[in-house]
């Protein structure tokens, strides 16, 4: 469940992993600065060692003995995580607990992967679980998925929280956030947010699967993909361009045929060019 390519496309026969995941689906990676790897999923173990949904390996694939998770998730698993300048790793999921210590869908670990008490979500987030977290150039963390609540505030889909844990109460789409599930999100170098799912609305306004916040949390009526796609979308990216790609379930955006993977310019619109 894990290798590592060449950039032309070969196998990195260096990356010498063992027998791997035992099981399950490999749900993030993130490469820290000095080359090693933090994996993410809902496996138990890596070539024999117990890792129940995290662990960081060497950048030649052993594990690293120096990560020390415990009892790691537990009711749950991992889905999305972002590595801080710091070296602390906020994680969010499906997942209840770390290590023993209670975790409600979102929790942050210090480098060596112990708990970080400082990082305080109260309640956490209330619902189904959180698909997607990015963090912004000032630290705040923008956070998606299938839920009602953080903390005790109603949020659907959709909340910023500060570095500290807190959530940032100016930031909630039309007052009413997604009306359906976030996947994933991608922050563009101005500092919006273009946000991607199953919902329909957002903050109120008909965007289908795919919409653009400003950095206010207000929907940016700019970033017109007009009937948008006609299914629900799962990944988001921005080009050094500005371009938006979009890939998921839907085989039409805005009517025009785009099997599972589209480009839309920075206004929205279908990327005739990109066929």
């Amino acid at each position: 469940r894990l290798a590592r390519l060449n950039t032309d496309g070969t196998l990195d026969q260096t990356l010498a992993i063992g027998s791997g995941f035992n099981a399950g689906t490999m749900r993030k990676i993130l490469i820290q600065a000095d080359g090693k790897i933090i994996a993410l999923g809902d496996f138990t173990s890596f070539n024999g060692t117990t890792a129940a949904g995290i662990a960081r390996l060497t950048a030649a694939g052993a594990i690293d003995p120096t990560f020390i998770t415990g009892t790691g998730f537990t009711g749950g698993y991992p889905e999305d995580a972002v590595l801080q300048p710091d070296g602390k790793i906020v994680v969010v999921g499906t997942f209840t607990s770390f290590n023993g210590n209670p975790a409600s869908f979102i929790v942050r670990l210090n480098g060596d992967a112990t708990y970080d008490p400082t990082f305080i979500t109260g309640t956490g987030i209330t619902g189904f679980g959180a698909n997607a977290i990015v963090r912004q150039s000032d630290g705040k963390l923008i956070v998606g998925g299938g839920f009602t609540g953080y903390n005790g505030n109603t949020r659907n889909n959709i909340v910023r929280i500060n570095s500290t844990g807190a959530i940032d109460v100016a930031f909630n789409p039309g007052g009413v956030g997604m009306d359906d599930g976030v996947q994933d999100i991608a922050i563009q170098t101005d500092g919006k947010a273009v946000v991607v799912g199953s919902f329909v609305n957002a903050g109120g306004v008909y965007k289908r699967s795919v919409a653009r916040l400003l950095t206010t949390g207000g929907v940016d009526a700019t970033f017109d993909p007009g009937t948008g796609p006609d299914s629900h979308v799962t990944d988001v990216a921005i080009t050094s361009t500005g371009q938006v790609l979009i890939s998921g379930f839907f085989t039409t955006v805005n009517g025009s045929a785009r099997a599972h993977l589209a480009r839309l310019t920075s206004t929205g619109a279908v990327d005739a060019t990109f066929i």
